[in-house]
């Protein structure tokens, strides 16, 4: 039998909060329906972040506690605790600012400045400017 692994991301929004009742009761049957199809949690990776929470009691799946986290990154985006968005703005400038230091040495046609091409095509060792080599 071929084991397949799947990712599962449960974003819990809705107008109203959920309690820690119906937190526990919603992990509680993704759980069971998981099992009932063949798919087990894997209670290690599986994490949980409270959003402005006031109840701090844990999670469970199958009587162990899942781990709380305060911020985690889901389709690029960091999602935190406190429901801001300044980690994520501080993570995507800083991923920019990497970008574009890689690109500072490169000239406008795409080749880096210390090749032995100046940007007008003809070589230093040249007797003539204007002339290729």
């Amino acid at each position: 039998m071929e084991m397949r692994r799947y990712n599962l991301a449960v974003l819990g929004i809705s107008k109203t909060h959920w309690t820690h009742e119906q937190m526990q009761m919603k992990t509680a049957s993704v759980a069971a329906v998981s099992a009932s199809v063949g798919l087990s949690i894997h209670k290690g990776k599986t994490k949980v972040l409270k959003f402005k929470a006031e109840n701090n009691n844990p999670i469970t799946i199958d009587g162990e506690t899942l781990e709380n986290v305060e911020s985690f990154t889901y389709l690029g985006s960091i999602i935190d605790e406190q429901g801001g968005s300044d980690a994520d703005v501080k993570a995507r400038i800083g991923k920019a600012r990497t970008a574009f230091l890689q690109l500072k040495n490169i000239d406008h046609r795409g080749r880096y400045e210390n090749d032995e091409l100046q940007l007008d095509g003809a070589r230093k060792d040249c007797p003539g400017q204007d002339e290729l080599c």
